[in-house]
């Protein structure tokens, strides 16, 4: 999974996409409880890893996650706590 190299923001909800290739896309911030990543995969490649935090939650993918991802054909779903710096990844195909 992708290292940061900053600080994650306590109260609200960052994410991204990995793509087949190697490559993160955008990081997108969203609400407390929610966030909207982009799929931003250069053409030929497809996301693989979708990873975002769960500010005030567990270290573990939620079913909704799962089946976002799942529904989008990402394998993949990694969550990180950024208070705890907890991280867990679950393959969702």
């Amino acid at each position: 999974m992708k290292r940061l190299n900053f600080s994650l923001p306590l109260n609200n909800e960052v994410g991204s996409v990995r793509c087949s290739d190697g490559r993160w896309g955008p990081m997108a911030q969203g609400a407390h409880d929610e966030v909207v990543v982009p799929i931003s995969c250069t053409p030929g490649h497809y996301p693989d890893t979708v990873w975002h935090t769960h500010p005030h939650g567990e270290p573990k993918p939620s079913s909704a996650d799962i089946e976002n991802a799942r529904s989008a054909g990402i394998k993949r779903v990694c969550v990180t706590v950024p208070q705890t710096g907890e991280s867990s990844c679950v393959n969702v195909l």
